[in-house]
């Protein structure tokens, strides 16, 4: 949008409103003035609105912004001017304002959590991305990333067509990232062979639950096949131990990613999995093995 405006010979400066601190996005967005406070630089900070005056400034994860920040950029679109922090005198400031964020801002606005004049200030022209899963342009998207990976790397791969049948079964609950990081793997274990197969894709591409039916697959030591004594754990524990065991094949055992995308700590992934014989499959292929070890679990990790 910034490249195809008249704006675009101008700076294109973007912010991530959740990954700065809240108490440093203020001065990081405004600036500050010389001295402003304690550990200030000497002389004093250009903050990035000002850094993109004449052009436009990205805000990513707007529904991120606190309130009382939240009123100072109304302050700066409603008057062309911003004060920096420690500073009395106001700047003049142009910029074209672009926000994104995975928030129901309609539904903070309503809960008090997003300033009811911000959001009518910002919602001039909404563009609502879809989904991975609902876009017609998948084929055109993977095109697109192994080119870059050639680009990248030299060699090319093109994709056989059951590699193809998991990529477009599969629901894509990262979207776009989550589909650049696959085929990225994808490409560096075809690299000599030059052709990417089924087997080349993360394992949670062939998880069962994402793919079509097929025929049935022989036993394997992987964990959510093996046997485990199931008397006394009530059906919620069932579904729990399924659950858990479903993200560690799909996290390739990688208990620090899997425990943030169950929203659990370290410890209790590892207590968990004591609790439900859940079982790292080197470790063991009889389904009376012992649980896995606080120590195969780090290396895991």
């Amino acid at each position: 949008m910034h490249r195809g405006s008249l704006r675009a010979p101008q700076p294109f400066v973007a912010v991530n409103c959740a990954s700065i601190p809240e108490t440093l996005i203020e001065s990081e967005l405004f600036g500050y003035a010389e001295g402003a406070f304690t550990g200030a630089k000497r002389k004093g900070l250009k903050g990035k609105i000002l850094q993109a005056h004449g052009g436009t400034l990205f805000l990513d994860e707007i529904g991120d912004m606190a309130l009382p920040l939240q009123t100072r950029l109304l302050r700066v679109l409603a008057e062309n001017e911003l004060a920096p922090l420690g500073s009395e005198q106001s700047v003049r400031v142009d910029i074209n304002l672009i926000c994104a964020t995975h928030r129901d801002l309609a539904r903070m606005v309503s809960e008090g959590t997003f300033r009811e004049d911000l959001y009518y200030r910002l919602t001039g022209a909404v563009f609502r991305l879809p989904p991975l899963r609902d876009r017609s342009d998948l084929g055109e998207l993977v095109d697109f990333f192994l080119a870059d990976e050639a680009q990248a790397h030299g060699t090319r791969s093109a994709l056989s067509d059951g590699a193809m049948a998991c990529i477009r079964r599969y629901r894509w609950p990262g979207n776009v990232r989550q589909l650049r990081m696959a085929l990225r793997y994808a490409c560096a274990l075809a690299a000599a062979r030059g052709v990417i197969v089924a087997e080349d894709l993360p394992d949670y591409l062939r998880c069962p639950a994402d793919a079509a039916p097929a025929a049935p697959v022989p036993a394997s030591p992987s964990v959510a096949a093996q046997a485990f004594d199931s008397a006394g754990l009530r059906p919620s524990e069932l579904l729990e131990r399924a659950r858990i065991a479903q993200m560690l094949a799909c996290h390739h055992w990688r208990i620090k990613e899997t425990a943030k995308a169950l929203g659990m700590s370290r410890a209790t992934i590892y207590r968990k999995m004591a609790r439900y014989n859940i079982v790292y499959p080197g470790s063991a292929s009889l389904p009376e093995s012992p649980p896995l070890s606080m120590s195969q679990a780090d290396e895991a990790d």
